[in-house]
């Protein structure tokens, strides 16, 4: 319904449109940038910091 891409799986958020995530089953990471209007992300919440 948003027709834009999915970035799943992120670890990092750099910026609004710079994230981080796993690739090759975890073995290495990968930056990328979206040029959509809207992210839809997904998070990997072991790897965030818990918020109090």
């Amino acid at each position: 319904m948003l027709d834009v891409q999915q970035i799943s799986d992120t670890s990092e958020i750099f910026s609004d449109d710079t994230f981080v995530g796993p690739i090759y089953a975890g073995n290495a990471l990968a930056t990328v940038r979206s040029s959509e209007f809207v992210n839809l992300i997904t998070l990997h919440t072991t790897a965030m910091d818990a918020t109090i």
